[in-house]
């Protein structure tokens, strides 16, 4: 909520050049020893190492649930990072101060805060894949009318962009959790994580392509990516019901990995 708005005013006083190097120090300076003075992993996390070569775990990988869920995060990868990697540059091309464009990344960042939070509740509550294809509903929406161009539209559309944003990054891990063994929990959500940065890789390369070819951001290019995340959608709607679950552990439902391997849809 707050880097976008110093980095712009750092550009405007001082340029790009010293926005970037005060942003690699914000790195340094806070969270580099943070994290190596206060993360410290349990001794009992540690004593769970999982073999990566597990039977269950290496069948799980290859369930539909699991090819499914790393599909939709790809796609949508391909459709965020596309929008918001080019996002400050797609404002300005229409029209929009550098301000304007900072305060939407502002508020892209707020929204995200927002979307963790309400997202929980929900999953409490609701289906969790049904959750997830409102959120890529969400995504697409924004997405279309961040195409318009106008400030009232570009807000909007960041907005429900951030807001499922934040829901999403949590609904993964949450998912995985549902489906299969916590035992290999840990590779699985890597590999989920891997898909979504090749997307990342993909979108903003598509969007730049985009301007490349045309000057431009077209309203029509900017719609286009909001395809890849509808087509996520409709991956998650073939997603099967929860498996059963073999084990209580406190107020943690822990689904077995053989019982996934029985239950789970056969492999793809």
């Amino acid at each position: 909520m707050t880097l976008p708005l110093l980095t712009a005013w750092l550009i405007q006083k001082y340029g790009w050049r010293t926005a970037y190097a005060a942003l690699g120090m914000l790195v340094l300076a806070v969270s580099f020893p943070l994290t190596s003075l206060l993360v410290r992993e349990s001794g009992q996390a540690k004593s769970r190492a999982t073999d990566p070569d597990h039977p269950a775990l290496v069948s799980s990988i290859r369930t539909r649930p699991f090819l499914l869920l790393v599909l939709a995060i790809f796609l949508y990868s391909i459709s965020f990072n596309g929008v918001i990697s080019h996002l400050s540059a797609l404002l300005t091309d229409r029209g929009l101060a550098l301000k304007t464009a900072a305060e939407a990344l502002s508020v892209l960042g707020a929204c995200g805060l927002a979307g963790r939070l309400v997202t929980g509740p929900l999953l409490d509550r609701f289906f969790g894949v049904r959750v997830s294809i409102v959120l890529f509903l969400t995504t697409v929406v924004g997405v279309l009318l961040l195409s318009r161009g106008t400030a009232p539209a570009a807000f909007a559309g960041v907005a429900m962009i951030g807001f499922a944003a934040g829901g999403e990054s949590d609904i993964t891990p949450y998912l995985l959790s549902r489906y299969f063994s916590l035992q290999g929990f840990s590779t699985l959500y890597g590999l989920a994580w891997t898909a979504y940065a090749t997307g990342t890789a993909v979108g903003p390369v598509l969007m730049g392509k985009l301007y490349t070819t045309t000057g431009s951001y077209q309203s029509w290019g900017i719609q286009l990516l909001a395809v890849p995340t509808l087509l996520s959608a409709v991956s998650m709607a073939m997603m099967p019901p929860y498996p059963a679950i073999a084990a209580v552990s406190g107020d943690k439902r822990i689904p077995s990995a053989e019982t996934v391997t029985r239950t789970a849809l056969p492999e793809l």
